[in-house]
């Protein structure tokens, strides 16, 4: 059974039915379009289109609901019950906030303060929850036929589209929502559901008569994302029908409610703890941590919103001498500061911030903190670890099972992920319940010294009551029961969780990181002996947390709006404050940086790291790998040679067939370019430069490219190159990436930009495609297009000065071509057999009769010439004129034309030639990086070398060309070198 996925798309008919009068088509349901004069103009962005006979029935009300038993694995309020009595704890904090936007919020990033921060963030959720519900109503499946598994057990299996790529995101124990349907569109559902549509049966809330009028509620109990496929249980499907479906998919409520419990117990800290007018600076002598005032502040507040009463001065420069010892001894400066600065916490009480661009190490650093904190005996209790995906929590918890056993780090997960995608070496630091993953008891928990988690995940520690607030209470009231004295009253209170560290923090969105924030933040009326500290690592230039909604704010991760604040922005030792020409002395007294910059990539090639190190990191970027020269000997660079090359596609683009992939085609491709993508790769894989496969890196924007590709790679043999979209590959590197651009036309670029589709006008996604390359970089794309990102003409002004630059079509792409087109060739032939079969009979006999007639005709011509006789008899049996007409029909044309007027000659305008794309005037002035001058003066240093001890190489090979005047020689050719390299 086929089935159709996308939002709708209602044609006039319907309209007419539906409305009482052709015109705009309803609601958001429909197909987005343009008016103009002469009709409509089709988006180029729509969904595909689906019948308004099985939209109306998910319009349609229902006579009930059935629902599936749900997944829990661990119940919280026993699980608080364990280990604390109902008076002995506080009320958990609610999500009291209803989950509606207001018209009247309007916030400016940098106008938020403590008083508009709940309402503001509020908003956001709401509109980004919106969003995502009109995403997920993008991906329903109508008419879709359910697979049985187990009949007495109600288990079915539902194929997904786009399931392994998280589109849509679905995970275990969510709930998906299913209309069984009583007829299907071929055996005649439009017409019984006309009548009802006509009546206006969705405004007056009857049941459809397409469908059996109960909402199936079914729990996904298994996930498989390489087959795409989803294990549901259903209760109530009617058995008397086929299981056809319309399936739609809900957002999960665990999440939201964890999010807005967040910003709740959030807004109440800060708005009850604002601090007092009057702020002090403490000096570098006095602790970060003093108790003999109390806190007007609350810590929420110094870390939502630091300023430099919160810091500490210094007088002088920090000393660069750590005297830690270090379990990583392949360390650099700048990661050994930002972790000797948090060992300390020498900084005040602010987040304290490493910024590190691709490459430079930012996990590396995490992990040796990690370390370092938890051989401070004076802190005591966790270190809790966070990271916004479950991929990049499990790459610190993988970094660090070599030092801490299951008894001392546990991997913290919510029973929504499977067996399958946890790396098996993680098994045993995890806690398993009723085969689902779960929280461990109280005192297992608490002896734990580091737990990782994700930051939604984090929510699990504030339902089972063990935040620090909750613990701090519980010791409190623990004591006070005891001991009621005064004195115990006024005892400070030690913080379980000591720390919380965020790992790719510039990924997650403010909301996100305010969860485990709830669970490190200590309470306000309690005295403390010290306060967590709190670290962010990441990239803010990088791509950022992914949201349904438009809100610029929303989408600003915390690490990227403190980073901005003139705390840190308007800092000596900022990033943008260390170019040579803005880069000015200190004057102290100065406030101690709370962060760090990450500086040395080991990843990527100098000629690579040049464009992303100019435009994002202010030039400051030095490249440190080793290992990247492998590829400089393949014959397909260009200009200077070095591992990077823009190769130019102006072919058109098309779009997808609407009717591929099971009806979710639709989607954007370049045949043209994915021909040169696969012969880049063919070759490079020739030259025995690289033998694995899995070193090279091909990614495009649209998904209807990237299965393009996948499908060339697999006809020619090249099943283990990495095929994706771009986001996919964030985190990542690869040997060897070719970054495929797609569009080709400009008419589009402006609707790509207001969908967020391809890699124009998209800064983010830019420097992402580009960094992810160790040892070489290819490009794909159209130049009169892409210099409409000022990141892709920057990016291809250095191709174009230094030669790296590529058009027209290489033999490998042609025998690609060439291959790929056999089968269509085999099957166009293979739809005309009949038709070939017959032209073949026909031909046959025509030319039996024809040499029949040449017989007789060659007896019948006179001719001395043999020869001439054969070709005459030749002409005649075949019906063409003798040599003799054909002589006599040119004179008799030839007199004609003399016989003739001449014409008036029309000049025509010639077809100017289609110009090669040039920088723009002036790009010439821009300023060029510090790596390509670099570059280009050691190309310049080898050249003179090679000029000026050439000859001595030669000569000595001759065998004793040199003689006696051997060092002589030498001595002036050294005299030549040295000049040219003063030149220089």
């Amino acid at each position: 059974m086929a089935f159709i996925k996308g939002a709708p798309y209602v044609d006039s008919k319907m309209q007419e039915a539906t409305n009482g009068a052709p015109g705009r088509p309803q609601n958001y349901l429909t197909r987005k379009f343009t008016d103009t004069q002469n009709g409509w103009v089709p988006d180029v962005h729509a969904p595909a289109w689906v019948p308004y006979c099985l939209v109306a029935i998910n319009l349609s009300a229902t006579s009930h609901t059935v629902f599936a038993e749900a997944l829990v694995a661990t119940d919280f309020l026993q699980y608080a019950a364990s280990f604390a009595g109902k008076d002995q704890l506080g009320s958990l904090p609610i999500a009291t906030i209803s989950p509606t936007t207001r018209s009247d919020v309007h916030v400016d990033l940098d106008r938020i303060s403590p008083e508009n921060y709940a309402a503001y963030f509020q908003h956001c959720l709401s509109k980004d929850v919106e969003g995502q519900k009109v995403d997920l109503g993008a991906y329903n499946l109508y008419e879709n036929l359910l697979q049985i598994v187990d009949f007495q057990q109600g288990m079915y299996s539902l194929h997904v589209p786009g399931l392994r790529e998280n589109t849509p995101r679905v995970a275990l124990g969510d709930t998906v929502y299913l209309r069984q349907l009583l007829w299907t569109t071929r055996n005649g559902l439009a017409e019984i559901m006309k009548s009802w549509i006509q009546y206006e049966g969705i405004k007056t809330g009857t049941v459809a008569p397409g469908f059996t009028g109960r909402l199936l509620a079914a729990v996904v109990v298994n996930v498989n994302k390489a087959a795409q496929n989803v294990l549901l249980h259903v209760v109530g499907m009617d058995m008397n029908c086929a299981p056809i479906c319309n399936v739609s998919f809900a957002i999960s409520d665990r999440q939201v409610l964890g999010l807005q419990r967040a910003l709740s117990s959030t807004a109440e800290n800060i708005t009850t703890g604002l601090p007092s007018k009057t702020s002090r600076l403490e000096s570098s002598a006095s602790p970060s941590n003093s108790t003999d005032e109390p806190r007007r502040k609350h810590w929420l507040n110094q870390i939502l919103f630091p300023d430099k009463g919160d810091c500490l001065l210094v007088n002088s420069l920090p000393n660069a001498d750590f005297k830690q010892q270090w379990y990583d001894r392949g360390l650099n400066y700048e990661q050994k500061k930002a972790i000797h600065a948090v060992h300390s916490q020498h900084y005040g009480n602010v987040p304290y911030l490493i910024s590190g661009p691709p490459g430079t190490g930012k996990t590396k650093t995490i992990v040796e903190m990690i370390l370092q904190i938890s051989l401070r005996t004076d802190l005591g209790g966790a270190i809790l670890v966070c990271a916004p995906s479950e991929a990049a929590a499990d790459t610190v918890a993988v970094r660090l099972l070599y030092n801490f056993n299951p008894k001392q780090l546990f991997r913290l997960m919510h029973y929504s992920r499977t067996f399958e995608e946890v790396p098996g070496a993680l098994l045993p630091y995890c806690f398993v319940e009723n085969n689902l993953f779960a929280i461990p008891p109280f005192p297992q928990l608490m002896a734990m010294k580091v737990v990782i988690t994700t930051c939604r995940d984090a929510d699990m520690l504030v339902q089972a009551r063990v935040t620090n607030r909750d613990l701090c209470c519980l010791q409190r009231n623990i004591a006070m029961s005891v001991n009621s004295s005064s004195s115990c009253s006024a005892m400070p209170v030690a913080p379980h969780w000591s720390s919380l560290l965020i790992d790719e923090a510039a990924q997650a969105t403010e909301i996100d990181a305010l969860v485990p924030l709830t669970v490190v933040a200590p309470p306000m009326d309690l005295p403390i002996s010290f306060s967590p500290s709190f670290v962010m690592a990441g990239d803010q230039h990088q791509l950022g947390p992914r949201t349904y909604s438009h809100e610029t704010t929303f989408s600003t991760s915390l690490f990227e709006r403190i980073s901005n604040l003139p705390l840190y922005a308007d800092h000596p030792y900022s990033r943008k404050n260390q170019i040579p020409q803005s880069r000015r002395p200190p004057s102290f007294p100065m406030i101690r940086p709370p962060f760090s910059n990450l500086i040395r990539n080991y990843r990527s090639h100098p000629a690579i790291l040049g464009i992303p190190s100019t435009l994002f990191y202010a030039d400051t970027l030095i490249p440190c790998a080793t290992d990247t020269h492998s590829l400089e000997p393949w014959t397909r660079w260009r200009g200077r040679g070095w591992p990077v090359l823009f190769s130019v596609n102006d072919a058109p683009e098309a779009c997808e067939d609407l009717t591929a992939m099971g009806g979710t085609g639709s989607g954007w491709f370049n045949t043209s370019e994915a021909f040169k993508a696969i012969s880049y790769a063919i070759d490079l894989l020739r030259s025995n430069l690289i033998s694995d496969q899995n070193s090279i890196c091909i990614m495009a924007p649209s998904g209807a490219q990237v299965r393009l590709l996948r499908r060339l790679c697999r006809a020619q043999n090249l099943h283990d190159i990495n095929v994706g979209p771009m986001e996919a590959f964030q985190g990542l590197e690869s040997l060897f990436v070719i970054i495929c651009t797609t569009r080709t036309t400009k008419k589009h670029v402006s609707k790509d930009i207001e969908c967020g589709f391809g890699m124009v006008g998209f800064k983010k996604r830019f420097n992402v495609a580009v960094t992810r390359a160790r040892m070489g970089l290819v490009v794909i794309g159209n130049p009169e297009v892409l210099e409409m990102d000022e990141c892709w003409r920057a990016f291809m002004g250095f191709c174009w000065r230094n030669g790296l630059w590529e058009s027209g079509e290489s033999e490998v792409e042609r025998e690609a071509k060439k291959k790929e087109n056999m089968h269509v060739k085999a099957n166009d032939q293979g739809l005309q057999t009949k038709e070939a079969r017959g032209k073949v009979a026909q031909e046959k006999e025509a030319i039996e009769s024809g040499i029949g007639k040449l017989k007789n005709a060659g007896t019948a011509i006179a001719d001395k010439n043999p020869r001439s006789k054969w070709k005459d008899a030749n002409n005649i049996a075949f019906g063409f004129p003798s040599r003799k007409e054909k002589k006599a029909q040119a004179q008799a044309e030839a007199e004609a034309a003399k016989r003739s007027k001449p014409k008036p000659i029309v000049s025509l305008p010639k077809s100017e030639p289609k110009k090669a794309w040039q920088p723009r005037e002036g790009s010439e002035n821009e300023r060029i990086s510090s790596l390509e001058n670099a570059l280009i003066y050691d190309d310049k240093v080898s050249r003179v070398i090679h000029q000026s001890f050439g000859g001595i190489n030669a000569g000595g090979v001759g065998g004793g060309a040199m003689g006696q005047y051997g060092d002589e020689a030498m001595w002036t050719s050294g005299h030549a070198a040295e000049a040219a390299l003063r030149e220089l």
